[in-house]
């Protein structure tokens, strides 16, 4: 009785496990794995990802004009877009996909991470989702984005933070 009792423990908590009732302890968000090839402009990077090379739209934010006629909007873009570059370009990532995964103009739609995350905690992408950077150093804005709302409260308090610390295009 005691030998049936521990077969049906056992096989109850692995089917629990398997069936998500207990969330593993350290569970990472699913990423997929790329290269910068290049960056297009301040929100559009050239990935090569999955043996193709395919252009990606970083989710959640707006970066200043760099073409724009206000001379403050145009520094922070060219900004922006420098840093971007010296951040991403050549270098690996991880991109992490929310609801709507193109855009019209069938652009991949990612969260870039810097390095594979292990939570999706508040430290985690504060230090690793480049998303967020972008926003707590100022470089962009927050962008409205109608369905990719996975992250949305944290890039909120994100920008608010860059705001309220005079960062990047929030400076007086």
């Amino acid at each position: 009785m005691n030998q049936l009792f521990r077969i049906f423990a056992i096989t109850g908590i692995a089917l629990a496990l398997l069936i998500g009732i207990f969330p593993l302890a350290y569970s990472s968000p699913a990423t997929t794995s790329a290269y910068v090839v290049r960056v297009i402009d301040g929100s559009t990077l050239q990935v090569y990802v999955n043996d193709a090379t395919e252009n990606v739209r970083i989710i959640g934010v707006d970066i200043p004009d760099k073409n724009n006629p206000n001379k403050h909007t145009k520094a922070n873009g060219l900004k922006a877009e420098k840093f971007i570059r010296e951040q991403l370009e050549g270098h690996p990532v991880y991109l992490q996909f929310d609801i709507q995964k193109r855009d019209k103009e069938n652009h991949i739609l990612a969260y870039v991470w810097i390095s594979q995350p292990s939570s999706d905690s508040d430290s985690e992408l504060r230090d690793k989702l480049f998303n967020a950077r972008l926003l707590l150093d100022g470089y962009a804005r927050l962008s409205a984005e109608s369905v990719n709302v996975k992250y949305a409260t944290f890039l909120q308090r994100y920008q608010a933070e860059a705001q309220v610390g005079d960062r990047g295009l929030w400076d007086k």
